[in-house]
């Protein structure tokens, strides 16, 4: 086995699809479907069973699926190592972050990165919080822009917290809430609970939610047209003119914020570019 190999078997894993993976690895099906045969030749094994659904791996392509993971991972390690070797700060650099923090906090010090070191090259994936640890696990990014709330036992640095804000069309209260309509919206869990533990705190019954929208930049002009209110987080509040803002606090008064993290593995230190970049972070904030 080889590379290319071990990148067959990752893209078929992932794609369960013929068609799809060569597309994907830009081989032909045929040049994939000979592949895929000399493998199962040269190991004397069944890799994929083909279905109506698509392909499904046997328990014997399972195992040289995991293990062309663990190749190509030794393959990035490699690669990265050789590249430190000088110390030199070059090579690509491979980032993961939420969607609302590559809009509000990244370009600013890419730019400046960027500026620093004019060779570095960058490959940004956008991602829920819980899928950008995951990536960070498998090593197919060397740092992670997330919200807290995630289970991570790696290092990690605080690097904003957002107060969360209640919207609307006109001036409202605490005590108004439960007799009004609420626009609920797809966003991740971390923000969700946060929202969800603090109405518990103050009511006994459900939000009356009226529509749950895709993101908060709908949910925002949902409340334009004066279809309820939103509980957003000020990352999201960037267009409200005319719109009535009522921080989200604790009986206390305190209050309610929600934190970013950067999330990264130890080990990743070693490599020159990532520990340029992390210490600018760090720097800068």
């Amino acid at each position: 086995m080889n590379s290319t190999d071990w990148m067959v078997l990752k893209t078929l894993y992932e794609q369960h699809n013929i068609t799809k993976a060569s597309e994907v690895l830009f081989l032909s099906q045929p040049a994939l479907s000979y592949r895929i045969q000399q493998l199962e030749k040269d190991f004397g094994v069944v890799i994929l069973e083909r279905g109506k659904k698509g392909i499904k791996f046997t328990p014997q392509g399972e195992y040289l699926y995991k293990y062309s993971l663990e190749m190509l991972d030794q393959m990035r390690s490699v690669k990265e190592n050789l590249l430190s070797m000088d110390q030199k700060v070059l090579g690509i650099l491979k980032i993961g972050s939420t969607r609302s923090l590559i809009k509000s906090f990244l370009p600013k010090y890419l730019g400046q990165f960027s500026g620093i070191y004019p060779t570095v090259e960058f490959n940004v994936k956008s991602g829920r919080s819980d899928e950008l640890v995951d990536k960070l696990y498998n090593r197919e990014i060397h740092v992670g822009f997330v919200r807290n709330g995630i289970e991570w036992d790696g290092e990690k640095k605080i690097l904003l917290s957002e107060a969360i804000s209640i919207i609307s069309d006109r001036k409202i209260t605490y005590s108004d809430l439960p007799s009004l309509h609420m626009i609920s919206y797809n966003t991740e869990a971390s923000l969700a609970k946060v929202i969800d533990t603090w109405w518990k705190s103050m009511y006994l019954h459900s939000p009356n939610i009226i529509m749950t929208v895709d993101n908060v930049e709908v949910a925002r002009e949902m409340v334009r047209h004066h279809l309820g209110y939103a509980i957003l987080p000020n990352v999201g509040l960037s267009n409200t003119d005319g719109l009535y803002l009522l921080p989200l606090k604790t009986e206390k008064g305190e209050n309610i914020v929600r934190e970013s993290l950067m999330i990264y593995q130890k080990k990743s230190l070693s490599v020159p570019l990532v520990k340029a970049f992390i210490e600018h972070i760090t720097d800068n904030l």
